[in-house]
Order: C-alpha cells, then sequence, then structure tokens
C-alpha cells in the first residue's frame, strides 16, 4: 500500500478522512467538557444532562439533515465542498473553547445568583443556546463530509459512505481516551478544549490554504497565526473564573466529580460545589448544630463515621466529645483537604485570619491520621480521612460505628439519590454498633412545609422507618433525622441532652438548652410525625425505583410551576403500570405506520428511517440506564464518564467497520439490517431481567470490575448500533436513496431519536415506570418498530 504524502492530507479523500478523525474526536471531548461546565452551573443534576444531551442530539440531527439535503444540491463543484470542510474545521477548532467561554459566562450574562437553583425553563432556554453553534456546526460538517466523500466514490464500488461512520466513531473514541489521559492529570479544561480547537483550526487552515499557489512559508505563518490566536483564549483561564464565580472566588478545583470553587468573602470563606453553597468558614452555628443535635442522642460515642463533605469546624465540633476515640471521614473528594491546599496556595488573600486547617492537615497523603490531644483539653481524638465511594465503603468495611453522619445533600440527582434508598440504609445497619445512631438531613423548614416538601419528607421517612423504625426529626432550614434500630435508644426530652452537654463538658454557644427546648417541641414534633404518618400511601426509595429523585426534583420545581407536585403526587404512591406504557409505545408506533401508508411510495423510506430513528432512541436509553445501573453500583460516573463514551464510540466505529468488512458477503441485506434490530430488542428484554441482580452484585465486585463489565456492555450495545446505522445505509441505497444523501438524512433521523430519548428517559420514564420497566419499554417499541419495517421493506 503506497503511503500517503503529508501535503496530500489536504486533498480529496484523504482529507476528508482525516477532518472526520478530527472532528470526531474533538466532539467527543467537547461533549464531556461542556457536560462538566454546564453541571457546575445547574447543581450536578441529571435534569442538566437530559437536556443537554436532548439539545446536542437534536442540533447535530438538524445540521446534518440541513447539509444532506440542501448542501449537496447548491455546491456541486466539488473544490467548493473541500473549501467548505475546510471552513467547517476550522469554525469548530475556534467554537470549543469559546463555547466553554460562554458557558462560564452565563451567569453574568443571564443573571444567575449563587447558590440557587435555575428554573428549569432558563435552564432549558440557556442549554439550547450554549449548544446550538457547536452542535450544528458539527451536524453540518458531518452531511457535508458525506456528500463529498460519495461524490468520490461514484466509480468505486468499494468507497462505502458508511465508512465515515466508522472513521466518526473512531475519532470519538480516540477523543475520549486523549480526554481521560487529560483529566487524569487534573489539566485546566479550558487548557484542554484550546488544544483541541487550535489542532482544528490547523488542519482546516491548512486546506484552505492548499491551492494559494507556491508559497509555503506563507501558508505555514497563516496557520501558525490561526492556531496562536486560538490558543490566547487559554489566556482567559483566570477571568473566566470570575466570570463564572464572581470577583470573590480564590481558587477552582475540577475534581473527577465536581467542581469545586473556593470564595472569599471578608474573613469568611465559602466553598462552592457544582454551583451550590457546600459549607462556610468560619460558620460555628451551622457547625454546632450538624454535629450536636446528632451526638447528643447517643449517650457516650466512641467511633464516629462522617459520610459526604465535612467542614472543619464540624470536626472540631465532633472532637469536643470526651468519649470520641476515633473519627472516620470517607469522602471521595477529600473536600477537607482540598479546602487547606486551596487555602495554602493563595495565602495571601487570607487576611490575616488563623487557619485551623494548617494546623490539621501536615501529611501529604490523601489517606492521614492526625492528633488533636494538644488543640484539645482531655484525651486525644484521632481524625481519618478516607478516599472511597461512600457507598462502596459502607458495604465493603469491617469497621463498626456508634453514630453515622450522612451528608449527602438533597437527592436532585440520580446519583446523590443512591444513598438515600431501603438498600444504602440496610447497608448502614452492617457498620453499626449495638445502639448505634444514624443521621441525614434534607431541606425543609423549622415550622410548616408546602406541599411538595411535605411529600418530599415523607418519602424520605417512610424509606428510612423502613429500616430505622425509631427516629427523631429536629426541624430547620435542613431537617435533621436521627434514627435508630433500638426502641429506647433516642429522646426527645431537651432535658437529657442537655445534661449530656454538661457530662463532656461542651460550653456550646448556639445549641444552648433552650434552642433544644425550642425545637423539641411536642406540638412541633407531632405536626412532623402527622406529615410522615399520613394516610397517602408513598412506596419506598429504591436503587431501581428512585422515588426520591422524583420528589426532590418536584421541590425544585415547585416555585416556577406551581402545579407541578399535583402532577407527579399519583406516581409516588405507585408507579405507571408497564402495560399503560406498552399501548403508548404501540399507539406512538401506528401513528407513524398510519402516516405512511397514507402514501405508499414513502413506506419504504419511512421504515429505513423508523428504524434508524427508533435504534438510535433505544442505544441512548441504553447508554443513560447503564450508566445509571453503574453509578448505583459504583458511585463514580463523572470519574469514569470518559470510559464510558470512549466504549461507546468504539463500539459504533467496529460495528460500521465489520458491515463494511463483510459487505460482499451480504446478499440479503434487508434479512440482516431487521434481524440486527431484533436482537437489540431481545437483548433489552433480556438485560430487563438482570438489572437487579447487576445492581445487586455490583457493589461486591471491584470498581475496576464493575467498570470492565459495563465499558464492555457499551461496547457491545453500541457496536449493534453501528452494524445497524451501516446497513440501514445500504437498505436506503437499494430502496431508491442516493448515496451522497442518504447519510446525512439517516444519521440525522439517528441523532434525532437519540435526542427524545436523551430527555425522556432520565426525566419521565425513570422516575414514572422504573429501570427495569423501561428496559422492556424500549424492547416492544423495537419490536413494533420491526414488524412495520418487515412489512414495508417486504413489498420493495
Amino acid at each position: 500500500m503506497t503511503a500517503i504524502k503529508p501535503r496530500r492530507i489536504f486533498h480529496g479523500t484523504p482529507f476528508i478522512v482525516v477532518s472526520m478523525l478530527g472532528e470526531g474526536c474533538a466532539a467527543t471531548a467537547t461533549q464531556v467538557l461542556v457536560l462538566r461546565e454546564c453541571l457546575a452551573i445547574f447543581y450536578g443534576s441529571e435534569l442538566t444532562v437530559g437536556v443537554l444531551l436532548f439539545f446536542w442530539l437534536v442540533w447535530t440531527g438538524l445540521g446534518s439533515l440541513v447539509a444532506g439535503r440542501v448542501l449537496s444540491r447548491l455546491l456541486r463543484q466539488k473544490p467548493r465542498r473541500s473549501n467548505l470542510l475546510g471552513v467547517l474545521v476550522s469554525l469548530y477548532g475556534v467554537l470549543i473553547p469559546a463555547t466553554l467561554l460562554w458557558i462560564r459566562a452565563s451567569r453574568g450574562i443571564y443573571g444567575l445568583p449563587l447558590g440557587e437553583m435555575v428554573s428549569f425553563i432558563r435552564m432549558v432556554l440557556m442549554t439550547a443556546l450554549m449548544t446550538a453553534p457547536v452542535c450544528a456546526l458539527f451536524g453540518v460538517f458531518f452531511g457535508s463530509a458525506w456528500a463529498l466523500y460519495a461524490s468520490a466514490g461514484d466509480t468505486d464500488s468499494t468507497h462505502a459512505p458508511y465508512r465515515l461512520y466508522a472513521y466518526e466513531g473512531l475519532g470519538a473514541t480516540l477523543g475520549g481516551m486523549w480526554l481521560y489521559v487529560f483529566l487524569f492529570f487534573r489539566g485546566p479544561l479550558l487548557y484542554g478544549a484550546v488544544f483541541l480547537g487550535a489542532l482544528l483550526t490547523l488542519l482546516g487552515i491548512g486546506r484552505l490554504m492548499a491551492d494559494r499557489g507556491r508559497n509555503p512559508l506563507w501558508r505555514f505563518l497563516v496557520t501558525v497565526t490561526a492556531a496562536a490566536a486560538v490558543c490566547g483564549l487559554g489566556l482567559l483561564e483566570e477571568p473566566s473564573r470570575r466570570w463564572q464565580w464572581g470577583s470573590q472566588v480564590v481558587a477552582v478545583k475540577d475534581t473527577p466529580y465536581r467542581n469545586l470553587a473556593l470564595r472569599r468573602d471578608g474573613i469568611q470563606e465559602s466553598l462552592m460545589a457544582d454551583g451550590l453553597w457546600l459549607f462556610a468558614y468560619p460558620d460555628p452555628q451551622s457547625a454546632e448544630e450538624a454535629v450536636h443535635l446528632t451526638l447528643l442522642q447517643h449517650s457516650w460515642p466512641q467511633r464516629i463515621l462522617m459520610l459526604g463533605a465535612v467542614s472543619p469546624e464540624e470536626l472540631v465540633e465532633a472532637c469536643r466529645y470526651t468519649s470520641v476515640e476515633r473519627i472516620d471521614v470517607v469522602d471521595p473528594d477529600m473536600t477537607v483537604q482540598l479546602f487547606a491546599e486551596l487555602q495554602r496556595k493563595h495565602p495571601e488573600k487570607n487576611f490575616g485570619q488563623e487557619s485551623l486547617l494548617e494546623v490539621l492537615f501536615q501529611d501529604p497523603h490523601w489517606t492521614l491520621t492526625v492528633p488533636w490531644s494538644h488543640l484539645f483539653d482531655g484525651e486525644g481524638c484521632r481524625v481519618s480521612l478516607l478516599k472511597a465511594d461512600m457507598r462502596r465503603y459502607v458495604e465493603s468495611t469491617r469497621r463498626s460505628y456508634d453514630v453515622v453522619f450522612l451528608n449527602a445533600g438533597d437527592p436532585i440527582s440520580l446519583g446523590t439519590n443512591r444513598f438515600f434508598t431501603k438498600e444504602f440504609f440496610h447497608s448502614l445497619v452492617g457498620v453499626l454498633r449495638p445502639g448505634g445512631l444514624v443521621s441525614f438531613h434534607v431541606s425543609g423548614a423549622e415550622d410548616m412545609l408546602g406541599a411538595a416538601q411535605a411529600t418530599y419528607f415523607r418519602a424520605m421517612v417512610l424509606t428510612f422507618q423502613s429500616v430505622f423504625p425509631h427516629w427523631v426529626v429536629y426541624p430547620g432550614a435542613r431537617l435533621r433525622v436521627v434514627g435508630s434500630l433500638q426502641a429506647h435508644a433516642l429522646t426527645e426530652d431537651y432535658r437529657v441532652l442537655s445534661g449530656r452537654l454538661v457530662a463532656h463538658r461542651i460550653n456550646s454557644v448556639y445549641v444552648r438548652p433552650d434552642r433544644l427546648e425550642n425545637l423539641l417541641d411536642p406540638v412541633r414534633l407531632a405536626y412532623f410525625r402527622s406529615l410522615a404518618f399520613s394516610e397517602t400511601a408513598i412506596r419506598w426509595n429504591r436503587d431501581l425505583d428512585p422515588v426520591g429523585f422524583l420528589a426532590a426534583t418536584a421541590v425544585w420545581a415547585t416555585p416556577f410551576f406551581h402545579g407541578v407536585n399535583n402532577l407527579v403526587e399519583p406516581l409516588f404512591e405507585s408507579p405507571i403500570p408497564l402495560q399503560v406504557g406498552i399501548v403508548g409505545v404501540c399507539a406512538t408506533t401506528l401513528v407513524f405506520a398510519g402516516i405512511g401508508l397514507l402514501r405508499r411510495s414513502f413506506m419504504a423510506p419511512l421504515a429505513v428511517a423508523m428504524a434508524v430513528g427508533s435504534m438510535g432512541a433505544a442505544q441512548m436509553a441504553f447508554q443513560i440506564l447503564l450508566l445509571f445501573l453503574y453509578q448505583v453500583a459504583a458511585g463514580a460516573l463523572y470519574a469514569h464518564l470518559t470510559v464510558m463514551v470512549t466504549a461507546c464510540m468504539a463500539g459504533l466505529s467496529a460495528g460500521a467497520l465489520i458491515v463494511h468488512r463483510y459487505q460482499g458477503a451480504l446478499e440479503r441485506v434487508f434479512g440482516t439490517f431487521l434481524a440486527a434490530h431484533g436482537l437489540t430488542a431481545v437483548a433489552l428484554s433480556v438485560f430487563a431481567c438482570l438489572s437487579a441482580e447487576f445492581s445487586a452484585l455490583g457493589g461486591l465486585w471491584p470498581l475496576w470490575g464493575v467498570l470492565a463489565v459495563c465499558a464492555a456492555l457499551a461496547c457491545f450495545g453500541d457496536m449493534a448500533g453501528g452494524a445497524h446505522f451501516a446497513l440501514g445505509c445500504l437498505v436506503a441505497e437499494r430502496v431508491g436513496w442516493s448515496s451522497s444523501v442518504v447519510g446525512g438524512f439517516l444519521y440525522g433521523a439517528d441523532m434525532l431519536g437519540a435526542a427524545v430519548a436523551a430527555a425522556v428517559t432520565p426525566l419521565i420514564l425513570v422516575p414514572a415506570f422504573g429501570v427495569q420497566a423501561v428496559f422492556y419499554l424500549y424492547a416492544v417499541f423495537l419490536f413494533f418498530v420491526l414488524g412495520f419495517s418487515a412489512l414495508s421493506l417486504r413489498q420493495v
């Protein structure tokens, strides 16, 4: 095989292939980078993921449809199409870092207040605007590249245009691998975007300059200047962080799990996680209430487990108890130590205040033990910081504790919801010593709760009570619930709790006897117990039936949509029956079939488009559900999101290449196309039966084992999708479509089907039906589309 000379990369088919590899690489990396930036703006909820994926796929699909149907006709001359690809590649290189900067500046542009929830409508509009340029441009590029590649192979039967689909998947795989290595070294996200943008700009400008005479030095200077201009956007890293978090921001850290920002207002420092306040320092009132209201319920706490982010003051307050021998803090982000590191890196902004953190952390390792005896009177206390997923630690540790603090926040995401399920509460029983206590806190109020808040509180408490039958609640902006397995382990007598303060020689400033008397007022406690024991039944929050996520979402949406609680309240009692969903799927399929029957000439093209679109929807739903199951089992979704995306893209590329390899042996393309469709439906049905077992066993496997299994499933699932798309292109050509048009049109149908699934699966179907039922629904959907396609294509 003759090697391609470097200068030939900018001409003809080699440039199309290289640009498709580069665009696919950049598209996957950009999708993950934009997703992480949007999660930092919109508090890390799957609502953001669903909305962003929806618009990402919609704009890409529409761009591909436009390019496939319009540009192939307008630009009939191949040199103009090649130059168009060069322009598109260059623009994409500029848009990658520009989009990230736009997202960071969105707080100031759209007037978003720090630490507050953004309305759903505003989130949708902002996401639609921020993703439109970069996604639509990639769709136009794909459709144009397909048309140009197909026209270049008019005289070559082996020049299958759908190979571009495989090249795009291969490029996306390389982009995922590169991004995983980049994130491993914790480089600023903007630097990664600038690096990709500069490479694409070099490629695009090189194509535009390839036909301009014989002056290589001039072409070289132009391309380098353009790339340097893109790289200059990297100088906006620090200014863009001030756009994002205000002028008081001190430092920003992107961890594998979320975005953390340290702000300093006067002498108070605040740490924010994904746009929400995590804790402030100093804030003695919050620290005292967070610690003492729980520890005072135990007569003599010795071993304490804190799950999640804690402030340094909370550790200080816990160590004031003379009985405490050990405190284990389990936090995958090591938030307290990261807080100390950010402080040390910026001492010039410390305003001269003395930081306890400089005393606490003297060991540079992630896992350390610090003596506290020189800080407090009485016996020494030892604190251990453990970098681990909270759920996996609880399910695997052999240690036992007197008190367990669950600091997971509200379950406004499916990832957080896994810490409020019946399965997780059961696992907490295994780490408790006799008479042990467990506490958690959620949003609430000191007196009266609204309808949505009451439903949310009831869902949380009833699930908790199914494991810990005895509990007491402390009203407040954060409703703190403490539970126990023993009947007389808890008390609502403020005098008993006040006596324990004296016994531990704790002179608390804010948690005083009068404050305890106010919180434990019998009338107030009776009100909250009446909410928990309402006659309205609510099903338990489970791993595969996230009622807690649904209830927390309703609380968030109520200020913006006052009737949302009435709409979703029936779902709290029982999920929608699977039969209702199947009827809806059948009705939807029959509507599209009826449209095709109105004009029989459209039946075959409509059948192919429906089959490809439904497969795209099923693929996207499978990816989302698989990511959800991985989150439940491993708890490291955003740390390994790039691995899962890379596996999906590798599967797409491999599937398309397999079809190309054995294209000559496919005598019955129609049958193979329908067989791939049917086998995918069967695989979804089988996985629906095994999803519960997979979720349960995943917690027992090592993290790398869970990741390997999920990545393999993602790869094989998308391999079927890639093969199905390639077969669909062959079928479309045999029913009369032009090869220069079929790619852009079917790619658009695939993207639009995936977009619908990205929106409805996490936001509607999973809360309404549960994970297992959703697998079945998509399997039934594929079966019905398969029947319609078989009847339509049989007549061709």
